[in-house]
């Protein structure tokens, strides 16, 4: 038989695990959102020799986040050397964007990597270098979009003005337009472990409280 103490130290161990459980499961049902986002890394290969890499995040098929770097980009005016990169984050609102030499873009944040093309024909759209907004359209220096052309196939635009100190344009734009340069695409799903290892915590102390209170 169970002295008294022992009986009130159980009870206090009980309390203390069903607290801890409790809050890890709090922990665990309020990262379930950042569950259902996924991070991928993409490589869009020209078919010209434009390339080019970087990371997206798609929740519930809409791109929430995510950058991107493209090389080999050839300048626009005569002859079309040295070539140069290209580089942005992705934009989240939807609708027209612009550059700074005036070219306008409309573009869209579906992404669903379950789907062959991954992005409508409308594309995603990354910027750099905001200058501000032009009649309301929000305006960049580079802006550079992608979007899904068929089976296997997209397509991407890379248009940046060149500006002086002042954000003045200069001449001709810096860099080649490509208005479709088709490539192909790969998307790599990064891990991310940690709602899977909160789970697993969880779990772990809520067998270890259902054994006290077996024991109990």
């Amino acid at each position: 038989m169970k002295s008294l103490s022992q009986i009130r130290s159980d009870k206090t161990a009980v309390n203390l695990f069903s607290r801890i459980a409790g809050v890890v499961l709090l922990m665990f049902i309020a990262s379930a959102p950042a569950a259902v986002a996924q991070i991928y890394t993409f490589t869009f290969t020209g078919n010209d020799g434009i390339d080019a890499t970087g990371t997206i995040t798609v929740s519930g098929g809409v791109a929430t986040s995510g950058s991107i770097n493209v090389i080999n980009v050839p300048l626009e005016a005569p002859p079309h050397t040295p070539l140069t990169t290209a580089s942005g984050d992705l934009l989240t609102a939807g609708g027209d964007v612009r550059n700074h030499d005036g070219d306008v873009i409309t573009y869209d944040t579906v992404a669903n990597p379950l789907n062959d093309p991954v992005f409508d024909g409308t594309g995603v759209c990354f910027a750099s270098g905001f200058y501000g907004y032009d009649g309301g359209t929000p305006e960049y220096n580079a802006l550079i979009n992608i979007w899904g052309n068929g089976p296997g196939s997209y397509g991407m635009f890379i248009g940046e003005a060149n500006v002086d100190g002042n954000g003045n344009v200069i001449g001709d734009a810096q860099w080649v337009y490509v208005y479709n340069e088709t490539g192909t695409m790969t998307f790599t799903l990064n891990p991310v472990p940690e709602p899977a290892t909160l789970g697993l915590v969880s779990a772990g102390l809520l067998g270890l409280l259902a054994l006290r209170r077996r024991k109990a």
